[in-house]
């Protein structure tokens, strides 16, 4: 398994998604998205047994509109990026980013007895979504 820091774009996107039905709407969209990269870094240096820290500060901006289906899925590859040494047991901001990744789920219609989709139509949008 390889490990990266997610780009900018994705962290913006990231931190949309993250501020929905009440969950992270005390935290700033600066604040997240640091918090949210000190995390990927710390997971991706565990990874590769590093100590590397990014040189600007992180500025938020305003992503293009995206819909919640690839809300879901770039939720899902920065906790898969995030999944590294001891970061899932160590950050409680880990467990909260899991919380609304099982919203995004069972809103969109992932059936997680199955570990399906529940429609054709579903699994396709998924799958078209960008993993970032």
């Amino acid at each position: 398994m390889s490990a990266y820091i997610l780009a900018d774009d994705a962290i913006h996107r990231l931190v949309v998604a993250l501020k929905v039905d009440r969950f992270f709407e005390h935290y700033h969209h600066n604040l997240l998205g640091d918090l949210l990269l000190q995390m990927n870094e710390a997971a991706v240096n565990a990874r590769y047994r590093e100590n590397n820290r990014r040189n600007e500060p992180y500025v938020w901006q305003e992503p293009t509109a995206f819909p919640a289906m690839q809300a879901l899925k770039t939720i899902r590859c920065f906790l898969y990026q995030c999944s590294e040494g001891d970061v899932p047991e160590a950050w409680p901001l880990f467990a909260e980013v899991v919380k609304v990744r099982e919203f995004y789920a069972e809103l969109l219609g992932w059936n997680s007895e199955t570990d399906r989709w529940s429609s054709a139509q579903r699994a396709a949008e998924y799958q078209a979504a960008v993993w970032s």
